[in-house]
């Protein structure tokens, strides 16, 4: 029987899981094949909010606590089904074994992220070669063709992310109004913008994008390009409904030992920060002490 099974390898369970390294019997299950979450959709962009170590990428972040979690605790590929809390132990259900702990904590996160993809003809064509939805290795642009489309915060987190490696760097916007972190609009400034344009077509070869048409209502634009990044935002496929938990102790409402931390915890004036998964945490740290 482990002490502690914790379900999800997201930030929050990854550092659960650092935690209580060396003082618990545990096991960490996560159903993709790779740990940090959506962590790796922002590996490169600096993080303020993690309590200790002030700025940190999100890369940086999960390789720092994967380094200090023991392998053979950690199963991937492996999806959670559905948990039975007895008496004195909780018995945990996943598509390839069930599993038995005194106590569960689940930090399975929103859910699967999926990218939003623009309808346009040839985009499979490129894709994973010159079109992607975030920059996850700025140092393969330096002083590359860059168009960014959107107008959100993931549009201008690509734009602060790329500068310092391109200043060839194009922002299309389909809307004259941003929906971003007023903070972040400043580096418009800093880039060329397309304001109230429309993609209108993808042009190349079977081997390689060349150039990108962009339209309004008054005229067509053809673009050199190097690179594109549609930053749309994303959606949540196999959502995770949340968990409604007790604030003071973290505990799932009507379980004494099934616990809920990160994303998939719900409480009054919850934030969704990684400040919040270390002050839940603890919480929870302290409530199995106590048992």
């Amino acid at each position: 029987m482990y002490d502690v099974v914790i379900i999800g390898g997201g930030p929050a369970g990854l550092y659960f899981s650092y935690k209580i390294n060396n003082e618990f019997n545990y096991l960490l299950v996560e159903k993709s094949s790779f740990l940090g979450g959506q962590c790796n959709f922002y590996k490169h962009k600096s993080m303020y909010d993690v309590m200790g170590i002030g700025v940190i990428t999100g890369e940086q972040y999960i390789d720092l606590l994967q380094k200090n979690i023991d392998k053979k605790n950690i199963i991937l590929k492996n999806s959670f089904i559905k948990f039975q809390e007895e008496e004195n132990h909780v018995c945990v259900y996943t598509c390839n074994q069930k599993y038995t702990s005194k106590f569960l904590v689940i930090s399975e996160g929103h859910g699967t992220v999926k990218f939003r993809k623009p309808i346009i003809k040839d985009l499979e064509k490129y894709e994973n070669k010159q079109i992607f939805y975030f920059p996850e290795d700025p140092s393969i642009l330096v002083n590359k063709k860059i168009l960014i489309f959107g107008g959100g915060d993931s549009a201008l987190d690509a734009v602060d992310l790329l500068l310092p490696f391109t200043p060839y760097i194009t922002l299309i916007h389909r809307r004259n109004i941003f929906n971003a972190q007023e903070g972040k609009l400043k580096l418009l400034k800093k880039i060329k913008t397309y304001i109230g344009y429309f993609l209108k077509s993808l042009n190349g070869n079977d081997i390689s994008l060349n150039s990108i048409t962009i339209k309004n209502n008054n005229e067509e634009i053809s673009i050199p390009v190097d690179y594109v990044f549609f930053c749309y935002g994303y959606d949540i496929s196999d959502h995770n409904s949340p968990y409604d938990v007790d604030i003071d102790t973290m505990l799932v409402k009507n379980y004494s030992r099934v616990f809920a931390i990160g994303a998939c915890s719900q409480y009054e004036n919850k934030r969704d920060l990684i400040s919040s998964n270390i002050f839940e945490t603890e919480i929870v740290l302290s409530q199995i002490k106590k048992k």
